[in-house]
């Protein structure tokens, strides 16, 4: 894991392939290899490991919000919803719901994916990605002031950061 979060994919994909030579079913080696390879641009190989996670442990929600965002990636909207659904009920997160959000924007539906970034913020208050997300999903929906509040709203957040 500490491979992971300091970029070193490669490195930390070959731990984990290490790590699932001894204990094949491990969900979290799968989770976090696909993760790896998905920052390498292997879509179909990570697309594959986070099957293997949820087959594992079909209540590894971040399994789920990964394969979401490969099949948002790919076009395939519908699947990205359900993995994103499947993920929040499982345990509902900021992220869940702030890809869910955007899936929704992208299937042009800003008030889904208003409501889901208000709850992602209702957890995240520190997260500006998610504001502006919220701010383009008002424009879009014609609430020009919610929009110039959310944007004002993520540069605080930015400059205490």
């Amino acid at each position: 894991m500490s491979l992971l979060g300091a970029g070193d994919f490669r490195a930390a994909a070959a731990q984990f392939t290490k790590g699932l030579a001894i204990e094949p079913s491990y969900a979290d080696a799968y989770l976090g290899r696909g993760k790896a390879l998905q920052a390498m641009g292997d879509e179909r190989a990570a697309l594959a490991d986070f099957e293997q996670a949820m087959a594992a442990n079909p209540g590894l929600d971040a399994a789920y919000t990964s394969h979401g965002m490969i099949q948002r990636s790919r076009g395939d909207s519908q699947s990205a919803l359900a993995d994103f659904t499947r993920s929040i009920r499982l345990r509902p997160t900021a992220d869940g719901y702030y890809q869910r959000g955007l899936t929704y924007q992208m299937l042009g539906q800003p008030d889904k994916a208003v409501a889901d970034y208000d709850l992602a913020i209702s957890l995240d208050r520190a997260a500006p990605h998610v504001y502006r997300a919220r701010a383009k999903a008002k424009r879009d929906r014609g609430d020009l002031a919610g929009a110039r509040e959310d944007d004002a709203a993520a540069e605080r957040v930015e400059q205490t950061q």
